[in-house]
């Protein structure tokens, strides 16, 4: 278990991004789930509300990843870029979505992120 103790907040957003995204794609792919966007606390069964929510997911995961990419383009390293862009969506997700536990965890985890990259490291 020493293995914990070397544990940064960094390694937890790498792993959570892995999860999410791994489960995310077992739910399309494998069970073929309709409503994979039932964590942004969409209605089940809306063909139209799905579809708009879907835009603003989308939204979010492209300003994710371009500024990722923009940020290492300039300079950044990878833990950086990444913990800057993860806050960028973690702010996208507050201002776009209702409240919920998984936007919450993901406002909680960036900021974590970005204290360990700021105060920490």
């Amino acid at each position: 278990m020493d293995f914990l103790q070397n544990i940064k907040i960094f390694d937890i957003m790498i792993i959570s991004y892995m999860v999410v995204h791994i489960h995310l794609q077992y739910r399309v792919w494998i069970k073929k789930e309709k409503n994979i966007f039932k964590k942004y606390a969409v209605e089940k069964n809306n063909l139209p509300k799905e579809l708009e929510i879907s835009k603003w997911v989308y939204f979010t995961k492209a300003t994710w990843m371009i500024l990722f990419v923009v940020l290492q383009y300039f300079g950044m390293s990878f833990k950086t870029a990444y913990t800057y862009s993860f806050f960028v969506y973690a702010i996208e997700l507050q201002l776009l979505f209702p409240f919920n536990l998984y936007n919450m965890l993901n406002l909680i985890l960036s900021c974590a992120g970005l204290f360990e990259l700021l105060f920490l490291l």
